[in-house]
This record gives C-alpha cells, sequence and structure tokens, in this order.
C-alpha cells in the first residue's frame, strides 16, 4: 500500500469529499492559528508606526538644536517633529480603537461560549502589556477634532513640543465642562449617596449623624493652598467616625509634615501605610525625585476603642486611573483600602469623590456610602459609573 492510500484510509473523507478525521482537526488548529497570527502583525504595524513616528521626531529635533532658534530652518524642523509626534498620537488612537473592537467581540463571543475564537483577544497572546493598552485606549476616547485642534494650537503658538498629557487634560476639561452643565442626578433609593457640594456645607448632622461612620477613606487635593482642609477634614471625621472608626487619607509628600499637624487637630495619628502604584514612577521636580507610592495617612479618634487589627500596611494599585478625573485613583488599590480598612455592610464616607472610584468600589464590595464634591462634574461623572 502506498503512503498516498495509507494517509487516505487513516485520515478519511467525510460527506462531499470534506477532510474529517485528524486531517480535519488539523486543518482547523491551522486556521486559528492563521487568525491568532494576523492581530499580532496588526499590533506590529501599529508600533512600528509609532517607532518610525518617534525617531523622526528626534530627528527633526536634533536638527532643530544645533539651530538658530530663530531662523525658519529650526521652526520647519520643529514643525517636522510636530507632525511625526501627531502621527503617533494617530498610530496610538487607531491601534485603542481597534484594540477596543477586538476586547470588545472577544467579550461577546466569550459569552456566546465560542471559546476557540475568544482565544484572540487576551492581552498576554497580542504581545500589548496593560500599560500600553492603557495608554492607546485613552487617546482613542479623544475626538479627531480635539486633537487635530490641539496640534495646530501647538503649531501656531510655536511651542517646541506636543504634550499627551496636555492634549488628555484638555479633552478632560472638556468633559468635565460639560459635564456642569448637566442637570445633578439624585442618588436612587438604596444606593449609594452622592451629593453635590462642599463636605463642610453639605455633609450636615441630618445627612451624617454623630459617631456613625466606619471609615473615611478619601484623596483630597494635595496642593499648598488646599492644607486647610485637612484642618476641616480632621474636625469632621472627630465628629462622624465611631470610637472604632478610621480616617484614611491619600496624600503627596511634599507637604506631608503639613498635613500631618492638619489631621492631629482633632484627631490621634495612628500609622502611615503605604500606597504602591505600578507603572511609571511620578515625576516631582521640585524634589528632585521620582516616586512609586504615597502615604496613606491613618487617624483615629482621640478616645479610640476596638479598633481592627491591620495585618499589613502595603496596598497594591495596578496603577493611576486618570480617565474619570485628573487625579484618580485605579479601582484594584481603591478596592483594597476599602476591603481590608472596612467590613461588608459598613458605612464609608469621601468628602472629595473626584472621580467616583470610592463609590463604585463600595458598591462592588456590600459597603454603604456617602460621598460628596464641590465640583458638579464629578458628582455626574460617579452617578454615571454607578448607574453604568
Amino acid at each position: 500500500m502506498s503512503d498516498r492510500d495509507l494517509g487516505a484510509q487513516t485520515v478519511g473523507l467525510g460527506v462531499c469529499g470534506v477532510p474529517s478525521g485528524p486531517e480535519a482537526y488539523l486543518m482547523e488548529l491551522i486556521r486559528h492559528d492563521e487568525q491568532q497570527l494576523a492581530p499580532v502583525e496588526q499590533v506590529a504595524e501599529y508600533r512600528r508606526t509609532m517607532a518610525r513616528s518617534k525617531a523622526a521626531a528626534s530627528v527633526a529635533r536634533q536638527q532643530a538644536s544645533v539651530l538658530d532658534k530663530e531662523s525658519d530652518a529650526a521652526r520647519e524642523a520643529i514643525s517636522v517633529a510636530i507632525d511625526a509626534e501627531a502621527n503617533c498620537l494617530e498610530a496610538e488612537a487607531a491601534a485603542g480603537r481597534w484594540l477596543d473592537d477586538l476586547l470588545r467581540r472577544g467579550e461577546r463571543e466569550r459569552q456566546g461560549g465560542d471559546r476557540a475564537k475568544s482565544q484572540l483577544v487576551t492581552l498576554p497572546d497580542l504581545g500589548v502589556t496593560r500599560m500600553e493598552s492603557s495608554r492607546w485606549q485613552e487617546i482613542a476616547e479623544i475626538p479627531d477634532d480635539i486633537r487635530s485642534r490641539y496640534v495646530e494650537t501647538v503649531k501656531r503658538s510655536q511651542q517646541r513640543w506636543l504634550s499627551r498629557q496636555r492634549l488628555l487634560r484638555i479633552w478632560r476639561e472638556e468633559q468635565a465642562e460639560r459635564r456642569r452643565q448637566e442637570p445633578v442626578r439624585i442618588s436612587e433609593p438604596g444606593a449609594p449617596l452622592v451629593i453635590p457640594g462642599d463636605f463642610r456645607v453639605v455633609l450636615t448632622e441630618e445627612v451624617i449623624p454623630d459617631s456613625t461612620v466606619d471609615a473615611i477613606i478619601t484623596d483630597p487635593p494635595y496642593p499648598r493652598e488646599y492644607i486647610e482642609l485637612f484642618d476641616d477634614l480632621s474636625r469632621f471625621a472627630a465628629r462622624v467616625l465611631k470610637p472604632s472608626g478610621l480616617l484614611v487619607a491619600m496624600c503627596g509628600q511634599s507637604y506631608l509634615f503639613e498635613y500631618l499637624g492638619s489631621l492631629s487637630t482633632q484627631l490621634a495619628y495612628r500609622w502611615t501605610a503605604a500606597y504602591i502604584t505600578q507603572g511609571p514612577r511620578t515625576r516631582v521636580h521640585a524634589a528632585h525625585v521620582g516616586t512609586g507610592w504615597k502615604p496613606l495617612l491613618l487617624f483615629q479618634r482621640r478616645d479610640a476603642r476596638n479598633v481592627p487589627f491591620l495585618l499589613d500596611d502595603l496596598f497594591d494599585s495596578r496603577g493611576d486611573d486618570k480617565r474619570f478625573h485628573h487625579w484618580g485613583q485605579s479601582e484594584s488599590g481603591m478596592a483594597a483600602i476599602v476591603e481590608r480598612l472596612s467590613s461588608p455592610g459598613a458605612l464609608v464616607v469621601d468628602p472629595f469623590l473626584g472621580g467616583g472610584t470610592t463609590a463604585v468600589v463600595c458598591r462592588d464590595l456590600e459597603r454603604r456610602f456617602i460621598g460628596c464634591d464641590i465640583d458638579k462634574a464629578a458628582v455626574n461623572v460617579t452617578q454615571e459609573r454607578l448607574a453604568s
């Protein structure tokens, strides 16, 4: 018997000559590999475009650096560099849209029970890191006209750099302004209570009676001009916390001693925990430091009793999440804090809502929640997230 006859006998043919058995399985594996390879090649193409754009911008800036800054040639080189940087942003946006579509399609296929297809949409299979995915998709959310307008503004004003962070800030400011124009949503009965306004005004005894709060978990603004808020936060916490309650205030380190002094006016210091942020280090230029953590200042009432034991003072986060607020934190990090420093059914308060991450985490972890923010846009963002 020839090798061909042996192969035909071993593999067999299905109806109408369609391969069946091991041959059909092999063909299915080949098709699956081809399908899996195509997205990987697409990612590689986006990366090549980004790399070429960055290289072109770098060359153009090197040329500009050796020319007279006021010369036409220098201005032309800077313009070329800005165009190249804009091309890189366009590639990131295209990659973000494509990746979002792929992930959504994979989720639908998973829900439909097609496990083979769903394998195509995992980030590790694509060779895409979580950081890359986040960077690309946040640029993809920005409308094309806003990106184009920003690039033209940079060119007209003869700025020398196209700032990715500045573009993101412009987009978030536009979103916030739109939300400020919207009517404030009213919290549903039984849902987390979210109130517009200054906590010193709206979180009255009628809203939060004395000694009823299990934990205040909040991330106040860090700049010097807001230090006085920590005094007010201390007075508020002393009134509303239970004897076993805890104030957890995330903060920066530039004015750490001032924060500690302000919070100590009405409360007793307990500990400083560390909130670890993954990803690139935040540069604090005034101190010439790149930092990857933030202090969590733990305070309690001066007559505290029955305070739960904290077994671990390190809290991990997958990185900051600036999609909902320019000072926003990630759900993973805030969930670690809420889960370890409160119990299901506990009442948690956040007087500085920001993007509403603490409210969302408390809802998901079955904590009761009351929060407020002086910015109406922050309140509407929080209500949108809670409704989704």
